[in-house]
């Protein structure tokens, strides 16, 4: 975990200074040794399609389908996106599209091994969003998003505040702004 952390910082401080993130992000991700022995492979596709507790989506809110690992870290990276990328820009959103099917799309995972634990290393570059599983407690963190839950590591911050966070905002969307809400929905193919 030491190693990723450093790795990790040293890619924050390269943001800083004006860097691509979304670059930046990606040969970090390509810079990591991945874990090839096959379960560990295994392990890391068969996480991905669990369920993730009992995180519905947050873009249906009012929904009783459990989302999957991956489909959590998607949709939140895509509703971070909509967040510091966009800035809510309506105008920008219906230009550029951005939906979950983008983001999944830019979705690139593998399993590394940290000392003898194995971890999901996870990045979404256009989303601007890094991050890892941790095979053992099922946790997904997020690299340098505070998420205002406390980490155990610097830097490394828990996603599951941010699907409150999202969740609640997309509740009361359709009646703080309905422009938005509305963009949201036909971007994402949401059933209004």
């Amino acid at each position: 975990m030491k190693k990723i952390l450093i790795a990790l910082m040293l890619v924050i401080g390269m943001f800083a200074y004006g860097d691509t993130m979304s670059d930046e992000i990606k040969k970090f991700y390509d810079s990591v040794e991945a874990d090839t022995y096959i379960p560990d492979v295994q392990v890391v596709e068969d996480i991905l399609r669990e369920p993730y507790y009992n995180y519905n989506s947050p873009f249906a809110p009012e929904s009783d389908t459990v989302i999957s690992y991956g489909d959590f870290i998607i949709q939140i990276s895509t509703w971070y996106a909509y967040e510091t990328i966009y800035n809510f820009d309506v105008n920008k959103m219906k230009k550029e599209k951005p939906s979950i099917d983008k983001y999944f799309k830019d979705f690139h995972y593998k399993a590394i091994m940290d000392g003898d634990f194995l971890q999901v290393l996870w990045c979404i570059p256009s989303a601007h969003t890094l991050g890892v599983i941790d095979v053992t407690s099922g946790v997904i963190w997020i690299y340098g998003v505070d998420t205002g839950m406390a980490s155990y590591t610097k830097g490394l911050y828990s996603m599951e505040p941010l699907h409150m966070r999202y969740s609640d905002f997309m509740y009361g969307l359709d009646r703080t702004d309905k422009e938005l809400y509305k963009v949201i929905c036909e971007i994402n193919d949401v059933k209004i």
